[in-house]
């Protein structure tokens, strides 16, 4: 399995993104303390655009939960929103 997929199962079931909690929901004969060194080589080598992030999860929430628009004028976070 790839870490990717083993990172977010081990979010679903620990929900949260301590990789010590996480490297322990890790499925497999390796250690945790294996598992907690191969999450942080991952994040290591793993650049990661948090722009992209904040504007996916924006959508999911807009998706699930209504409407959502920026309050700021440059389109950043500020979100405030507008259930319907």
């Amino acid at each position: 399995m790839s870490v990717v997929a083993a990172l977010l199962i081990a979010l679903l079931r620990v929900k949260t993104v301590n990789l010590s909690e996480l490297a322990t929901a890790f499925s497999g004969k390796a250690h945790t303390d294996s598992h907690y060194k191969r999450l942080q080589r991952f994040f290591r080598h793993y650049e990661l655009n948090y722009a992209e992030i904040a504007q996916a999860v924006v959508a999911l929430m807009a998706k699930n939960h209504g409407s959502f628009q920026s309050t700021e004028p440059n389109g950043s976070l500020g979100i405030v929103s507008s259930i319907s």
